[in-house]
């Protein structure tokens, strides 16, 4: 997992489902980059997405069950993603 999908990943983890909208914001990304990250997680089973019943101009994401269990949120693991690239940086 990239530090930018790592990144999506613990908002949703620690912040709960966020409307796509929500994401680019909180992440400070453009609507495009949210939607190719979204598209690469949900690729991998990390993400699902889900229609706003309100609105059917928004799109709800939610981390899934398999995320849930497999990413690492809180432990030294998460830092992995971050720590190889700045190796490739400095290397």
């Amino acid at each position: 997992v990239t530090p930018a999908r790592h990144h999506l990943l613990c908002k949703l983890k620690h912040e709960g489902p966020k409307k796509m909208s929500e994401l680019g914001k909180a992440m400070d990304v453009s609507a495009t980059n949210v939607t190719i990250l979204v598209d690469g997680l949900e690729k991998d089973g990390l993400v699902q997405r889900h229609a706003d019943p309100n609105d059917r101009r928004s799109t709800w994401i939610q981390l899934t069950e398999k995320a849930e269990l497999e990413v690492p949120f809180d432990s030294i693991e998460a830092l992995d993603p971050i720590i190889d690239m700045f190796s490739q940086q400095f290397h």
